[in-house]
């Protein structure tokens, strides 16, 4: 914004620099006045650039709903009778057990088949990972939904949502959220009683009369006491948290790319649905990638669970040369996280 006169010194110092070379790096430093804070820098004729990590653009995806709010109220009045099942939804007491999240990028399927009976690990799918375990002869115990768009349409990876659910193993529970499309709960629910309900934290349940702390919208058939599965934009990191929530704390997780291939994304310049390029090139680590702004946005939901100083999971990441591969790499979780063991040897 245009900053008042008085409070220009510093950037009139700094144009007036003519015997040095000056830069202002890109910040997204937001003051409480609405302002943002950049850093100036100025160096020497006979110095070389600056590093080019230095001029880097973060960019940062602040998701929203998918579908309208009172569009989802609405999948949320219709889906909680027909449902019926949310008491399961509870704070459990933590358990040994292991549980396999598979998203939908690229899987081994062979290693999944290990990790499954090494631990005796309930598989967790999400709608796109869902008919290729079936595929490869892997029933998932659990499958978890929660896209709010109708079945018909076409998902994220570029299948009709519909075809996804076309074979459905009957001893599969489907895990839906309210939020869920009315006509996907009803076409799965045409295949399968095996349905539990929950409810994922989003904007549209809050009651917008409220500023000052999170409520549930009165109009909405949720009660006011309801544990609600936070964990970001996508099915597979609200798995995370809903089992978190359940007392699971191994998690093994497959299928998380969070990019596409340099095939895919070179020289097409397919829109998203908003018109922009739908095709992203980032870079984090020094290491390049092409994606999407969905998968951008569950990167960053990546990101920022596994900077978490309190993450209370043992985690291990399967995959590797993607974006999440990256994210996990760099991660404070990663890196700066140990085992006690290790500690005790450190101290040795």
């Amino acid at each position: 914004k245009e900053i008042p006169e008085e409070y220009q010194g510093i950037i009139k110092t700094f144009k007036e620099i003519k015997d040095r070379n000056t830069k202002v790096l890109p910040s997204q430093d937001v003051t409480a006045f609405g302002a943002t804070v950049h850093l100036a820098v100025t160096w020497t004729k006979e110095q070389k650039d600056l590093p080019e990590e230095m001029s880097r653009v973060p960019i940062v995806v602040k998701p929203k709903d998918s579908m309208p709010s009172d569009y989802i109220k609405n999948n949320i009045k219709e889906n909680v009778p027909v449902i019926k099942e949310f008491d399961w939804i509870q704070q459990y007491k933590p358990v040994n057990n292991h549980a396999i999240i598979v998203s939908g990028g690229n899987i081994d399927f062979e290693q999944v088949r290990a990790v499954k009976e090494k631990h005796n690990a309930t598989v967790w799918a999400v709608k796109h990972s869902y008919p290729r375990l079936l595929k490869e002869g892997i029933v998932a115990d659990y499958c978890v939904i929660l896209d709010p768009r109708p079945i018909d349409g076409i998902s994220t990876h570029g299948f009709k949502r519909k075809d996804l659910f076309e074979t459905i193993d009957p001893t599969t529970k489907f895990v839906i959220a309210s939020m869920t499309d009315t006509s996907v709960v009803e076409y799965v629910m045409s295949k399968t009683d095996n349905v539990l309900g929950f409810h994922a934290i989003t904007d549209a349940v809050r009651d917008l009369s409220r500023e000052d702390k999170f409520i549930v919208d009165p109009d909405l058939p949720i009660p006011s006491d309801t544990l609600f599965i936070s964990g970001g934009t996508a099915s597979a990191t609200r798995t995370i948290g809903l089992l978190e929530l359940l007392g699971i704390r191994n998690i093994h997780m497959f299928g998380f790319d969070c990019s596409v291939s340099e095939e895919v994304a070179e020289g097409n310049e397919e829109k998203d649905e908003v018109g922009n390029p739908k095709y992203l090139k980032v870079e984090t680590g020094g290491h390049h990638f092409y994606t999407t702004g969905e998968l951008l946005a569950l990167a960053q939901d990546l990101e920022k669970m596994f900077e978490k100083k309190d993450l209370n999971l043992n985690i291990e990441f399967y995959g590797k040369d993607t974006l999440a591969a990256q994210v996990f790499e760099q991660s404070y979780y990663n890196e700066k996280f140990k085992v006690f063991e290790g500690f005790i040897k450190d101290a040795a």
